[in-house]
């Protein structure tokens, strides 16, 4: 996850999600991050990793189904890679 996304990397205009917003991957936000935990949520099995520094230190477990779908991604940003910025919403979307 601290590699770039190379499947998005050389397209013109970048794929888009549902939103509309262009899909970016979170490798930067894994990089920077003391420890990032990403969990896919799908209808027939979910599984999660941790990572530090962008670097897995989990292997990909499986989890139970939920009956919500969709990823889930909690992170801690290492504040000596960050300038302190407050973050917020609009800030990590851009």
């Amino acid at each position: 996850m601290a590699t770039k996304d190379l499947r998005f990397f050389d397209t013109a205009h970048g794929v888009s999600l549902p939103d509309g917003e262009a899909r970016r991957g979170i490798s930067v936000v894994a990089a920077v991050s003391r420890w990032l935990g990403h969990e896919n949520r799908r209808a027939d099995g979910s599984w999660t990793q941790r990572y530090e520094y962008g670097i897995p230190v989990t292997d990909l477990l499986p989890s139970a189904a939920t009956a919500h779908t969709g990823a889930v991604v909690r992170f801690q940003a290492d504040r000596e890679l960050v300038d302190g910025t407050q973050l917020t919403i609009d800030l990590v979307r851009a």
